[in-house]
């Protein structure tokens, strides 16, 4: 199946910062229920490193099996409208089946939280990343394109939203594809100290 004609959302589920932690909570609930220290840089670190060795035939930055590394990575937050609805949705149901329903609403929290941030402007600062396959794309200091703009145009990530227990966590990124762009969602846990990828989704815009 070619790349064109997967204009619909794919989706992949996984069994399996630098700037300031997550998002404080109120609650005495939350209060009372021990949260794994988390850094938005550690969260978003691990969904690209996922996005940077992942090679199935729904990743917008592999191309016959391999990704071209490293990845160009904006260094701030993107901060344009982004819904709880459109971060939850879910394109191909079977595919988030190896997720845990224990953890459905620790994921609506994370969305919520990722739409609150945005909206609030709560950005994640200066993004670094030591991964040799992250290039962090800095515009004042950039080569000018040989061919074409499109060469220049970094993944932008949203600030991560987080479960008011800071175990589940949710990233969403604008990746660059050819002409056009993917919207990936990545869905993380915090297991023991570590973030792994419970599900990601590519939804491409033709």
């Amino acid at each position: 199946m070619t790349r064109t004609a997967r204009a619909a959302a794919m989706t992949v589920a996984l069994a399996g910062s630098c700037c300031g932690g997550g998002p404080e909570r109120g609650s005495d609930a939350a209060r009372a229920t021990p949260r794994p220290a988390v850094t938005d840089e550690d969260v978003l670190d691990a969904a690209l490193a996922d996005l940077a060795t992942y090679v199935g035939e729904d990743s917008p930055v592999a191309f016959r099996g391999v990704v071209a590394a490293p990845l160009l990575v904006a260094r701030d937050a993107a901060d344009w409208p982004v819904t709880e609805a459109a971060l939850l949705d879910r394109h191909e149901f079977k595919a988030w089946q190896a997720f845990p329903r224990s953890e459905e609403a620790a994921l609506a929290q994370a969305a919520q939280n990722l739409v609150s941030r945005t909206t609030r402007h709560a950005g994640f600062g200066v993004f670094r990343s030591d991964n040799p396959r992250i290039q962090i794309f800095a515009p004042e200091s950039a080569p000018k394109p040989k061919y074409s703009f499109l060469a220049a145009r970094p993944i932008r990530m949203w600030p991560p939203g987080y479960s008011a227990d800071n175990r589940i966590a949710i990233v969403r990124m604008s990746i660059p594809w050819s002409i056009h762009h993917a919207d990936g969602t990545f869905v993380l846990a915090n297991r023991q100290g570590a973030w792994s990828v419970l599900v990601r989704e590519f939804i491409y815009y033709p």
